[in-house]
């Protein structure tokens, strides 16, 4: 050691005289000891007792090198066996420790209570700041300035960690709140589907229950006022027999006694003559009972050649068909302009059955040259008619064609007439129809709500981390493919379960 390396630890200028130089020693002896004697870390405790060995060293070179020493009065640090246990800390300003030295720079443990490590870390930084900012002399402040903004470091490790844990936490709450929403839904979906059927069930049973009484009431109306008209009516003709009966007594009282057999007979015959009127009654009550029974019957009739059918006396489909068969089932069999369909009770047709129209086969042979010979034209140019289309059939054809407006209807048409004037729009409709036959209905809603909850699931640690968790995985994987299947253009959920799938 030389003697300017002495003064620079005693903090003191070169040459300065022995006696300032021992009352220097002495205050800075004292203040080490006070800083010993209130470390707040066993590490700041044992830099101050190698700064105040250092120091002593100084002061005792500088005596022995005026051939003094009177450092044996002073007072002596010795270390403890706890310290001398302790491994010596690295004084460097990169050794800024790991999670372990950060809580056992403050005492606490892993796992403690979160207020408590809160608490310890506030009031260490706290004493450790009070302390740094006591300190008077620049090599211990700057010791204090290092501790301090070690801890904050190790303060933020631990801060670091706590979120860690609690992010891990809220993950796991997150995915059993999930769970237990997915489960109740289903429940709730469940108990909905049992009492949307028990519903339904006794709605079906009250409207079959409704329409029995309905009928049975309906019935016994019908009765009673079917009994009703025949009691009015026998009690008229009963009041109309009465009356030409008092007629004839008055009459028969003023005929003599002589024309009494007379009078017997004119009395015979208006008896006979009321049970015919009662029989004509009876039978045109038959009759009306009859007809209004059987008025709802639909029947054919004809008129100018044509057929059509009625109901009771109302004309319900004019006549304009060449032939018809009975409704069966609500539908009957007609033929028009050698066209054979299925029609509803209101006339329109329902299923085309055919053409019955002879087209010439495109693969039909040329003509022998005796028939091409037949087939020329006679010498004053006379126009011949085309028997290959028959404008007429192929328009009634194309027009029974359009109103049933489906597939078969158009193929029919095409198979009759594969040359005619529609031919063209027959394969266009065709197509059209087919395609409309084929197209998948997208459902938006479902696929937004999927792929909603998929979205969320993922963003908690990402598309990787959902693929490394198995349980995450399985069921947003299962959400996608369900969102697709409402949608399968959808090109967001295509790619996040091409991420997860890879």
């Amino acid at each position: 050691m030389t003697r300017e390396e002495a003064f620079n630890r005693l903090e003191l200028p070169q040459g300065t005289d022995l006696s300032e130089i021992r009352r220097q020693f002495a205050n800075m002896h004292n203040d080490y000891r006070m800083r010993i004697d209130n470390a707040p870390t066993p590490r700041l405790k044992q830099l101050f007792e190698q700064q105040l060995e250092d120091i002593k060293e100084a002061y005792t070179f500088l005596n022995d090198s005026d051939n003094i020493n009177d450092t044996d009065s002073l007072p002596r640090t010795k270390r403890t066996y706890e310290e001398q246990l302790q491994p010596p800390l690295q004084n460097t300003e990169d050794n800024q420790g790991g999670l372990d030295e950060a809580y056992l720079f403050f005492g606490i443990k892993q796992g403690e209570d979160t207020a408590r490590i809160n608490n310890s870390i506030k009031k260490t930084l706290e004493d450790l700041q009070k302390q740094a900012g006591q300190q008077v002399l620049p090599a211990a402040k700057m010791i204090y300035e290092k501790e301090l903004s070690k801890g904050n470091h190790f303060k933020e490790l631990i801060f670091q960690e706590q979120e860690r844990i609690t992010a891990l936490q809220r993950e796991l709450e997150m995915q059993k709140e999930q769970e237990r929403i997915a489960k109740e839904k289903a429940e709730q979906e469940r108990i909905a589907g049992e009492k949307a059927d028990r519903e339904r069930i006794a709605k079906e049973k009250a409207e079959q229950e409704r329409i029995a009484k309905v009928n049975a009431e309906q019935e016994r109306i019908a009765r009673e006022k079917a009994a009703l008209e025949q009691k009015a009516k026998e009690e008229k003709i009963k009041a109309e027999d009465n009356a030409q009966l008092k007629q004839q007594e008055k009459g028969s009282q003023q005929i003599a006694e002589v024309k009494k057999e007379e009078s017997n007979k004119s009395s015979n015959k208006w008896v006979f003559f009321l049970w015919a009127l009662l029989l004509i009654g009876l039978g045109f009550g038959v009759y009306h009972f009859t007809n209004r029974e059987h008025s709802d019957d639909t029947s054919i009739f004809t008129e100018d050649g044509l057929y059509g059918f009625m109901k009771g006396k109302d004309i319900v489909i004019p006549a304009r068909f060449e032939s018809v068969e009975s409704f069966q089932d609500g539908r009957a069999k007609v033929e028009v302009n050698d066209s054979t369909f299925y029609i509803n009770e209101s006339g329109k047709m329902i299923e085309l059955l055919g053409v019955n129209v002879p087209v010439e086969s495109e693969s039909q042979t040329e003509p022998e040259p005796e028939s091409q010979e037949k087939a020329v034209p006679p010498a004053n140019d006379t126009p011949v008619p085309n028997i290959n289309v028959d404008l007429e059939k192929d328009e009634a054809a194309w027009k029974i064609a359009g109103q049933a407006n489906n597939v078969a209807a158009y193929k029919s048409y095409l198979q009759s007439y594969p040359k005619g004037r529609h031919a063209q729009t027959a394969r266009g409709k065709i197509k059209l129809l087919e395609q409309k036959q084929n197209e998948v209905p997208i459902d938006m809603d479902q696929y937004n709500k999927d792929l909603q909850w998929a979205k969320n699931m993922i963003v908690v640690d990402g598309c990787e981390g959902c693929r490394e968790n198995p349980t995450c995985k399985s069921k947003v994987i299962d959400r996608l493919k369900n969102a697709l299947k409402a949608n399968p253009s959808g090109k967001e959920a295509q790619n996040l379960l091409n991420c997860l799938t890879r």
